[in-house]
């Protein structure tokens, strides 16, 4: 059909092709069977995540909140389809700044997440750690920190401690801690963080460079201050050759350098 051949692109990452099948499926399904059928909706959700991806958040965000309502309305709450829509909304939302609609939909996906799926499900995990941060994005460290302490555990239990979502579990709970003042832990999670970018992505991926400016950033509030500049200096050539001379983050490590 129109719509599995529009997924086949998108998953190909041909998003100019995809988005008008996405478009004609979804006006085809609205006016076949109605705005709030399983297909129907489906779509919509589809072509929010699409747009997501491509910078355009204004219609994501009507797309997703039409697939929420649709979904919640046809398949109930605690359906896996409709959390999907929910956590995704949540991510959108965090990314366009509206932090507090944005907790109150990750906080409803972790919880139907769990309910349905159980704490130690990837999905569930990756509701609470996307909480977590929204959480951090506002300044509420403590509230965020054994949100970040539960992830970390129940995702090193998952999937191990040299995954990726191990990794980013360990980033944000060093960004917690460190904003509380707490140094020293935060160093460590720092920096093992980094030694497992380094193992996972490579010296010249963005975000091993970004998991270095964090660990510089701690060193530096320790007062290490020779380290600190030996690590900013391997950040700003890291970022210089992986993203350029004239990207914000070769800019911002080129400023911290000096």
């Amino acid at each position: 059909t129109m719509h599995n051949q529009a997924c086949l692109l998108a998953a190909q990452e041909r998003f100019n092709e995809a988005e008008p099948l996405f478009r004609k499926a979804l006006a085809s399904f609205t006016a076949g069977v109605g705005a709030e059928h399983a297909w129907t909706l489906s779509c919509a959700q589809n072509l929010a995540t699409l747009l997501h991806g491509c910078g355009r958040p204004e219609e994501a965000e009507r797309l997703s909140r039409q697939a929420v309502v649709g979904r919640e309305s046809l398949l109930g709450a605690r359906r896996h389809e409709t959390l999907t829509s929910i956590h995704r909304l949540g991510c959108l939302l965090e990314e366009m700044g509206d932090l507090k609609q944005a907790e109150s939909m990750l906080r409803r996906a972790v919880l139907g997440r769990e309910a349905v799926l159980g704490s130690k499900d990837p999905q569930t995990l990756q509701s609470a750690n996307r909480l977590a941060c929204v959480l951090e994005a506002q300044g509420r460290y403590t509230v965020a920190e054994p949100l970040c302490r539960r992830a970390l555990q129940l995702v090193e239990a998952v999937k191990g401690p040299a995954h990726l979502d191990t990794l980013r579990s360990v980033c944000n709970l060093g960004s917690v801690v460190e904003a509380q003042g707490h140094f020293e832990e935060a160093e460590e999670l720092h920096r093992r963080a980094y030694e497992l970018a380094l193992e996972l992505l490579g010296a010249d991926h963005e975000e091993t460079l970004a998991c270095l400016n964090n660990l510089a950033n701690n060193v530096e509030a320790l007062g290490k201050l020779p380290e600190a500049e030996a690590l900013y200096r391997e950040a700003f050539m890291g970022f210089r050759r992986c993203l350029g001379p004239n990207h914000p983050d070769t800019l911002g490590a080129m400023y911290q350098l000096a």
